[in-house]
Formats: C-alpha cells, structure tokens, sequence
C-alpha cells in the first residue's frame, strides 16, 4: 500500500489570510491606544489632578486637543485656530470631540494595505502648546509607543 501526505497551497493561504487578519487587529488597537493616549496627555499635561487650563491642564479653547489627526500621506491634517473660540473649554468634554475624531480617522485608514499612519496635530500654535505650555504630547508618545 501506497502512502503519502498532499500539501496544500490553500491551506497555507488561509493561515496567512488569519495572520494579515490578526496584523489589522493589532494595528488598529495600537492606533486606538495612541489616539487616547494624545487625548489624555492633551487634557491635563504633566498634571493629571489638575481641572484644566489656569490648574496645570492643557485645554483652554479646545482647538489644540480637536486637531489631532492619523493620516496616511494623502490629505490635509485636521487644524483648527484658537483665535475666537471662547476659553476656559470642559477639557473631557473637548477630549471626547478629539477622540471621537481620530477613531473616525481609524475607520477610514485600509489597514490591509497601509504602511505607515502619521499622528499630526495641525492647530497653528501646536509648537506652542508643546513646548511652552510642556504638554510634550508627541514626546511622551515616543518614549511610551517607540
């Protein structure tokens, strides 16, 4: 009697279809993460105690912690002025509006065929906001994501 083993090339197809599945899981999780981190760091800088602006925080009229943006080398990143909005902004309320609108960004990234994802924050006074105020957003961003 005769005895053999058939590989089949659709077989490994299939693992690797799972695989590419697990790899957008992971990527979009990690990017869920990023994008509340920004937020959180956004809200209160260096003090998370603190109520918002005038107590440590970092959100005064909300145009900042709303500009974030992931973009993928197509498009504009999302910027809003702080000239003209009224102050003193419920920084978790400015918060979820941001957030909202970068898990609105998650969703139209193609994960399946997308490289690289660039977090941005396009408000005009962004290097201000960082380095005067120290949110240091992006910074605490690299040294937590790499």
């Amino acid at each position: 009697m005769r005895q053999g083993f058939r590989f089949k090339k659709s077989d490994i197809l299939k693992e690797a279809n799972n695989i590419e599945e697990q790899i957008e899981a992971v990527t979009e999780a990690k990017l869920v993460a990023i994008a509340r981190d920004a937020i959180e760091f956004s809200k209160f800088g260096s003090n998370p105690a603190s109520s918002g602006v005038g107590m440590g925080g970092g959100v005064d009229t909300g145009a900042y912690i709303t500009s974030f943006s992931f973009i993928t080398g197509r498009g504009r990143p999302r910027g809003k002025s702080s000239k003209g909005r009224p102050r003193r902004q419920d920084p978790h309320k400015m918060g979820d509006i941001g957030f909202q609108q970068l898990m609105s960004d998650i969703q139209r990234v193609d994960l399946k065929n997308t490289t690289s994802v660039v977090l941005n924050n396009g408000a005009p006074h962004a290097p201000y906001v960082e380095n005067k105020h120290g949110l240091l957003v992006f910074s605490k961003l690299r040294n937590k994501y790499g």
